[in-house]
């Protein structure tokens, strides 16, 4: 979403096909959404954002505005300038520059299945693949759950289980 004047989580119907996104949306919904992806329902977003990641990895505070940054985000700018004017790929489509870039043969990696145990406390889902976020779900119910070491599913049948990584496929798992 390229529109500064909306929210990053603009609604589309490609977004709400993606069952991370409609747990991110379930969060939303229900006021339980928190941190870097509440940005993603704010009503508008600035134009320009600086962010100095290592004081602040989540890019919560814009600092574009703060005139100790002048210097750094000139360059940045300039840099963002000159490669977009020299890049091949600046006028180009998603889609286009996709199959530029992968060709015929890009296909997603693979999540590997994860670790499911029926303890008396409920389930327990252990991913495989570090840096995956877990989902749950009685099977039916609207609202997707974040699944934490914490986490209680009392509902070991008809348990709906979606694991999501970037860059990968996403897994769906329907435990019955």
């Amino acid at each position: 979403n390229l529109d500064t004047s909306s929210s990053v989580g603009k609604e589309n119907n490609y977004r709400k096909q993606m069952k991370t996104m409609q747990v991110l949306d379930s969060l939303n919904d229900n006021n339980l959404i928190s941190g870097y992806f509440k940005k993603w329902y704010h009503p508008t977003k600035n134009k320009y954002e600086f962010y100095d990641i290592s004081k602040d990895p989540f890019e919560l505070k814009n600092l574009f505005y703060d005139s100790n940054y002048t210097y750094e985000i000139k360059e940045h700018m300039s840099q963002l300038d000159k490669w977009m004017n020299s890049s091949e790929f600046c006028n180009m489509s998603e889609s286009e520059m996709l199959k530029q870039m992968f060709q015929e043969d890009y296909k997603p990696r693979k999540l590997n299945p994860p670790t499911i145990e029926n303890t008396d406390k409920g389930l327990v889902i252990k991913s495989k693949d570090s840096g995956t976020s877990i989902g749950y779900r009685k099977k039916g119910d609207k609202k997707w759950n974040i699944y934490t070491m914490d986490s209680k599913v009392s509902h070991v049948n008809k348990t709906e289980i979606i694991m999501f990584k970037p860059g990968y496929e996403l897994l769906y798992k329907l435990i019955d």
